[in-house]
């Protein structure tokens, strides 16, 4: 008798007004991890951080795994910082979790956490927008789950609500 398998994924704004948040998803990971895993389902935990163009780094990806502890140490160092406009490179992230990920097209749930508290960049030339990235994973079976957190714009709120709302 076969496992199921599960894959969650996180995708977080690490900007500098995110630290809150950053600490909540640390914890989340190990509850969440807990309470789904059980003797026939494997959890599979990935995440994507996602900053703005002028950081550092726009994308880090964590590969998804099945050894949360191990997981949840790797993530343990993630800080926030960068940012400093409005909206984040948000676009980056969603296209990054859907194309660096590697998702398991046999899991019986497929889910992604998109938590952040600014909206995406709609003005950066030649980029791949939220719209397309959700439609994207709807069709791979990929469900987008929005968290926004304090200081959501009604850009974000609405751009969320769009994604959440997608199937």
């Amino acid at each position: 008798f076969a496992k199921r398998s599960i894959d969650l994924a996180f995708v977080l704004d690490t900007t500098g007004s995110m630290s809150e948040e950053i600490a909540a998803v640390k914890t989340t990971i190990q509850k969440v991890a807990k309470s789904l895993s059980d003797d026939q389902t494997e959890v599979r935990i990935g995440l994507v951080e996602y900053k703005d163009r002028t950081d550092a780094f726009v994308t880090k990806t964590y590969a998804f795994s099945s050894d949360l502890p191990g997981f949840a140490a790797k993530v343990s160092r993630i800080s926030a910082g960068g940012g400093g406009d409005m909206p984040e490179d948000m676009n980056a992230g969603l296209r990054t979790a859907l194309s660096e990920l590697r998702w398991n097209d046999n899991a019986v749930a497929k889910l992604a956490f998109v938590i952040a508290d600014a909206p995406p960049h709609l003005d950066y030339p030649n980029d791949i927008d939220y719209a397309k990235s959700t439609r994207e994973a709807a069709h791979r079976g990929i469900k987008f789950y929005t968290v926004a957190a304090s200081g959501m714009d009604q850009l974000g709120q609405v751009v969320f609500r769009q994604m959440a709302q997608y199937k």
